[in-house]
């Protein structure tokens, strides 16, 4: 009787210590996924550093169709340098394509542009997928991740 009691509380212990584990990583999985200075933190002492976001976006620009220089790699949440290369320069008329080379889902979102209105949203892209929309007018068109609203990007359109 008293060992069936022990085994009880044996299991109970072990049950929600394993609830404590599965939630603490669950935690700081979240913590590593939405914190940019623990990302970037990572990829430095992994060796990556700034090589990382070049080395997708080199990924990106080997992809077929995509034209040098009208590439956007999606590197991850981390601000300013989220989007690679940020900002952009392209031409009246030129396409630029969006990559989401995070594991996380990401978007390419403008809510306002010179005239203030809405002028691209890629919906969300997750891992590998993309999202391309062509500039018809010349101005500076910023935009972000609706997911990651902290996650910004400039496109500057010149004249053709």
């Amino acid at each position: 009787m008293i060992l069936k009691a022990v085994i009880i509380v044996v299991s109970i212990l072990v049950i929600i210590l394993a609830s404590f584990v599965v939630g603490g990583a669950i935690i700081v999985g979240q913590i590593l996924e939405n914190d940019p200075n623990i990302r970037n933190e990572i990829r430095q002492r992994l060796g990556a550093g700034e090589e990382f976001g070049q080395d997708l976006q080199e990924e990106a620009l080997s992809s077929p169709g995509m034209e040098e220089g009208k590439v956007v790699s999606i590197v991850g949440n981390s601000g300013g340098n989220s989007y690679n290369p940020n900002p952009i320069q392209v031409k009246v008329g030129d396409t630029v394509t969006w990559i989401n080379n995070d594991s996380s889902p990401h978007t390419a979102t403008t809510t306002s542009s010179n005239d203030d209105t809405i002028t691209f949203d890629s919906d969300i892209l997750r891992r590998d997928e993309t999202f391309s929309f062509t500039f018809g007018k010349e101005g500076e068109y910023l935009y972000f991740c609706t997911i990651h609203p902290s996650m910004v990007g400039t496109t500057v359109v010149l004249p053709s």
